[in-house]
């Protein structure tokens, strides 16, 4: 036995350690939604393009539009400078929405004015194009405009804030651009 004095333990306030808890719980809970978020959108795209959501335009171009995506498909567009599109956006989206085009050009484009507006020759999948990417407002733009056959196309994505970073990504979805079914 020893001879010095015995400790004794502190007692917690019931409600301190209860209040504590829930604060525990609360943000365990914020924590798991957010993973599960994150592991949600990671799966997603790391999907990438399925053949099964390939959206098809009457003129005969096509391009695979991510899961959960919704075409508008436009046969005689009032835009002069476009003949026709398909525009894909989200069907499900919180906050400002990313979306994608392809775009059948009426005429040839100003090369030009491509470049002066910040075009470069570049490469779209294995075709000779002119790419530009930028960030005028809250979207990141990359955008390939490129001739096949009698035909010039636009292709691009449109990724607001944080999206933008995963830009190469989902550019994966505009590569599966086809001139014709």
């Amino acid at each position: 036995m020893s001879d010095s004095p015995r400790l004794t333990p502190e007692f917690e306030d019931p409600l301190q350690a209860s209040g504590r808890r829930t604060l525990f719980v609360r943000v365990g809970i914020v924590l798991i939604v957010i993973i599960a978020i994150a592991l949600g959108t990671r799966a997603l795209m790391d999907q990438g393009p399925r053949e099964s959501d390939r959206v098809r335009h009457p003129a005969g171009y096509s391009i695979v539009a991510p899961h959960g995506w919704s075409p508008d498909v436009v046969v005689q567009s009032k835009d002069p400078a476009v003949r026709d599109s398909i525009t894909l956006s989200p069907d499900n989206w919180h906050g400002v929405a990313p979306y994608m085009w392809v775009k059948r050009l009426s005429e040839r484009p100003d090369i030009a004015k491509l470049s002066a507006t910040g075009f470069e020759k570049g490469m779209f999948g294995s075709r000779g194009a002119w790419i530009s990417q930028s960030q005028p407002k809250i979207h990141l733009i990359r955008q390939a405009v490129f001739q096949d056959g009698e035909n010039w196309f636009s292709v691009g994505i449109a990724l607001p804030g944080a999206e933008g970073l995963k830009i190469d990504q989902w550019w994966r979805f505009a590569l599966t651009f086809r001139p014709t079914s």
